[in-house]
């Protein structure tokens, strides 16, 4: 996500107009890993939750449009258009068009689906009372502290009366003190850059506040390591892909008090990698929400 208010409607072929956000404080890379490390990550979150890709219970009428919060790859709205009847209209939102699937067949086929570059902070006008559900995953490495009220009270604004929107957030590691060390050092990144640590812990208040009711809270354990099988080495490596891809940002803060050199932050990472694979039980808490937009 961004905190600019640029705005920019890419369409399936791939053209655009409006401005694009000139400024993101997204601390994840653009690149083809990263394109590998979403959808690898879109897969674990849909396993971890029952291959729930809508978690409330709506049922969605021919004319409803859903929208598609910081959608990256669009992995999230190229599953679920297998799920929704084919007249309702998908819409995804994100701080960068490079990730778009704009050219997949089953994009181009459906027709009524768009992406748009832009920042949640600051929807466009007319998207008001529009969305029967927001879908919106992932975004503490995004987000600033103050960034997150705005965009709770975006959504709130986008969704029609009854509508829900659906959060999902990935907490704390539980493992060894390799990984609580890694941890914490990440943490010392968020904070420097403004970001909002352990953001499952506010996101309810903050529903709440926005006006949101029938909030339902779900916690699932995402295993991590060969201990869990296949599933624990493709979580694994997910994550590990994601502490690689901030090792920039680490470095150029000085390492935080915890790695000086980038050959030491590789082995701190090589070393959690090798904790997950020994410690049976090893995990992420991936916490759920869903609330309603009241009458």
């Amino acid at each position: 996500m961004s905190d600019t208010s640029g705005f920019d409607t890419t369409k399936r072929d791939g053209s655009s107009h409006v401005k694009t956000p000139s400024k993101s404080h997204y601390i994840l890379s653009a690149d083809d890993s990263e394109r590998e490390r979403l959808n690898m990550q879109h897969r674990m979150l849909v396993r971890a939750t029952g291959n729930r890709l809508i978690l409330p219970s709506i049922s969605l009428n021919h004319a409803d449009r859903i929208l598609d919060s910081g959608t990256g790859t669009g992995a999230w709205i190229l599953d679920v258009i297998e799920h929704v009847p084919s007249s309702v209209t998908l819409q995804g939102i994100d701080i960068s068009s490079s990730f778009f699937p704009n050219h997949d067949d089953r994009i181009v086929s459906r027709g009524n689906i768009d992406f748009s570059v832009g920042s949640i902070t600051n929807l466009p006008e007319h998207w008001s009372a529009g969305f029967a559900l927001v879908n919106q995953r992932c975004l503490v490495t995004a987000l600033q502290v103050h960034e997150w009220e705005a965009a709770i009270g975006e959504v709130f604004r986008a969704l029609r009366p009854r509508g829900w929107v659906q959060f999902v957030e990935l907490g704390i590691f539980i493992s060894g003190p390799v990984t609580e060390k890694q941890w914490s050092l990440t943490q010392a990144l968020y904070s420097s850059r403004g970001l909002l640590n352990n953001c499952e812990k506010h996101i309810p208040k903050m529903l709440h506040d926005a006006g949101f009711v029938d909030l339902q809270v779900e916690e699932y354990m995402i295993p991590l390591g060969s201990w869990a099988g296949q599933v624990g080495i493709e979580s694994r490596d997910d994550m590990v892909m994601t502490f690689r891809n901030v090792k920039k940002h680490v470095l150029d803060g000085g390492g935080f008090g915890f790695v000086q050199s980038e050959e030491e932050y590789d082995a701190a990472v090589d070393s959690m990698r090798e904790e997950w694979d020994t410690i049976d039980g090893s995990h992420i808490i991936l916490h759920v929400f869903y609330a309603q937009k009241p009458l």
